[in-house]
């Protein structure tokens, strides 16, 4: 166990170095590893250069693989929960709360600036209060229902979606805001701040999860079997089930809507390095890290003039082919 854990942890660890790299030295400025490494070393003898790669270049990336991260753990979550293949992290309406939460600060044209951004903060809580109306429907005398829960995740989703659209046309000149930030991206987050705020909630629910693993893995083979081996069924979903919608909540709010990164990525790694959860949930942090660090490296360098494709568009792209390949199998 350890020395998969130890082999598969250093073969994505060096993919995720590559891909760091890569990241810093693309963009509307190209720089050659050698010139990117002597900026971010000497930074008093070329202050610009520093300020692209520390302060723009250098809190995207790891905003981007703390994000990747993040959906991928709570997607490999919600499949061994559920029992469900084709389930992500936003099965249970968190995405589309987010998206609620964010349209209402857009419209009321909230301000405030820096970490307590309104729209990262109503996105949040939008996440928040949709995923305890979602577990609250799902109670059935005391205990979770498995069904009711994946049920009153996509029509909760559903409803989100319409008040969105509703207050769309009440946008107006903001209406383009609202789009983008349901299309899912990292661009206007070039700064610390959105690290910092994501990492207290990214470190708890990784942790969580990954303690949760042994559970997890006797969930993926019934609720009985979970029960037989002495697991308390009912507190173990409400953790998992509340630690990975944190994950995704903390997500949702400083990127939008990026779609498929905790479908795809969780299956990848089960292929790759198998489907026991105390090393899937390691696999599928730096996994989902590497994998949205090169789509929004992509991202920003696809078009000419530095113009940005959002990475929701990018994900989307490679995981609805990968949706139907798993479909296809699956049956």
């Amino acid at each position: 166990m350890i020395g998969r854990i130890v082999l598969s942890s250093s073969i994505l660890l060096l993919a995720l170095a590559l891909s760091v790299v890569a990241a810093l030295c693309a963009g509307a400025v190209w720089y050659s590893p050698l010139e990117a490494a002597s900026f971010l070393l000497d930074g008093k003898s070329f202050p610009s250069e520093f300020a692209v790669l520390a302060g723009i270049r250098l809190p995207r990336i790891v905003l981007s693989v703390l994000v990747g991260g993040a959906l991928s753990a709570s997607g490999a979550a919600f499949q061994a929960l559920l029992r469900n293949p084709l389930a992500d992290p936003y099965i249970v309406g968190t995405s589309s709360g987010a998206a609620l939460g964010a349209a209402v600060a857009i419209v009321l044209n909230v301000s405030a600036a820096g970490i307590f951004s309104p729209i990262t903060l109503f996105a949040f809580v939008g996440s928040g209060v949709v995923m305890l109306c979602v577990y609250w429907v799902s109670l059935r005398n005391g205990r979770l229902s498995v069904e009711s829960f994946l049920l009153s995740g996509v029509i909760a989703g559903a409803f989100c979606g319409a008040l969105v659209s509703f207050l769309m046309v009440f946008a107006g000149k903001d209406l383009h805001h609202i789009v983008w930030w349901l299309m899912g991206g990292f661009a206007g987050r070039e700064d610390w701040d959105y690290v910092l705020l994501i990492l207290p909630y990214f470190i708890a629910g990784v942790s969580a999860l990954a303690f949760l693993s042994p559970s997890l893995n006797l969930f993926s083979m019934g609720e009985e079997i979970a029960a037989s081996r002495g697991v308390d069924v009912e507190r173990a979903k409400f953790m998992i089930i509340a630690s990975a919608s944190l994950l995704t909540a903390a997500a949702v709010s400083v990127a939008g809507t990026i779609g498929f990164v905790g479908f795809m990525i969780p299956h990848a790694m089960r292929r790759l390095f198998g489907s026991e959860h105390r090393i899937l949930m390691i696999t599928s942090v730096l996994g989902g890290g590497v994998f949205l660090l090169c789509a929004d490296t992509l991202a920003r360098c696809v078009l000419a003039g530095g113009v940005e494709i959002p990475v929701g568009i990018i994900t989307s792209l490679c995981g609805a082919p990968f949706f139907f390949f798993v479909l296809k199998n699956k049956r």
